[in-house]
């Protein structure tokens, strides 16, 4: 199993990143603040649907969401399994525009593959 591809859309740092890698061993590197912790943390996040660091899935999303008509941040993988690729897809939409986002209550929607799944069903499909 590997991580073939992964995009980020509003999620911590990043405003976009699209990024392949290798079946092989990759490696990140750059200064501080440059996003290589968020990377492995969205990872993280799209295998188990919680993040290691954020008491809330609110403080996920990239601060310039505010501005948007529709507030959100989206994080997608695909990742090959023997010979078959699945698509994981997690979208945290920021419920009510009239509430700072310190404050917004934030939902959450999973799909495998196109499909609607629950949390419980992250497990597994991406090993971290």
């Amino acid at each position: 199993m590997f991580l073939q591809w992964i995009s980020l859309i509003n999620f911590r740092n990043y405003v976009r990143l699209e990024m392949s890698l290798s079946p092989h061993i990759t490696v990140l590197q750059g200064g501080n603040a440059q996003g290589k912790t968020n990377l492995l943390e969205a990872i993280y996040y799209l295998a188990t649907g919680t993040s290691p660091r954020a008491e809330a899935d609110r403080q996920l999303l990239n601060w310039a969401i505010e501005a948007d008509t529709l507030p959100y941040a989206r994080l997608v993988a695909r990742v090959q399994q023997q010979n078959a690729a699945r698509q994981i897809e997690i979208t945290l939409v920021k419920n009510g525009n009239d509430k700072p986002l310190e404050a917004a209550s934030i939902r959450k929607e999973i799909r495998i593959n196109g499909v609607n799944r629950r949390v419980t069903e992250l497990i597994g499909e991406l090993q971290v």
